[in-house]
């Protein structure tokens, strides 16, 4: 699913770049240009980004989509 339409970045993204380190929505921004547009994303980014820090490492993109 795409989470920032701006920058066209989805949900595996954001848990690849967590997964390479990113914990911080700054770090998102950085490695990614996420949330850097418009800002409507925001919100979207950091839920995904709490919900990919509180899982472990190895948590698969697609299970951690359906919840």
């Amino acid at each position: 699913m795409y989470v920032c339409i701006c920058q066209a970045i989805t949900e595996s993204e954001i848990a690849s770049a967590v997964g390479d380190g990113a914990r911080t929505l700054d770090q998102l921004r950085d490695r990614l240009a996420a949330a850097s547009c418009c800002g409507a994303c925001t919100d979207l980014v950091a839920d995904c980004l709490d919900r990919f820090t509180a899982e472990p490492r190895h948590a698969d993109v697609s299970t951690a989509s359906a919840a």
